[in-house]
């Protein structure tokens, strides 16, 4: 699934003898969390073509366990 994300800069600093990334690590975190939400989201905006337009807003709580394994893997990239 991250392949399908935009990409998030990041420098690493060294500074009073250590490394350190730019933006923090938090930072870096909230916002790859986010652009997890807003690509999981994506099917709640669609409009359909004349069908049923509420088989979209279920497609995430219908996958729920395959989005827990994508937020255990994303969990695992920082630490």
């Amino acid at each position: 699934m991250h392949h399908n994300l935009p990409e998030i800069k990041v420098d690493l600093t060294f500074n009073k003898k250590q490394l350190a990334f730019r933006p923090p690590l938090e930072e870096l975190k909230i916002r790859f969390y986010r652009e997890i939400r807003t690509f999981i989201s994506i099917p709640l905006n669609f409009g359909g073509v004349g069908g049923d337009v509420e088989i979209y807003k279920k497609m995430p709580d219908s996958n729920s366990d395959a989005l827990f394994t994508v937020y255990t893997k994303a969990e695992n990239l920082f630490v």
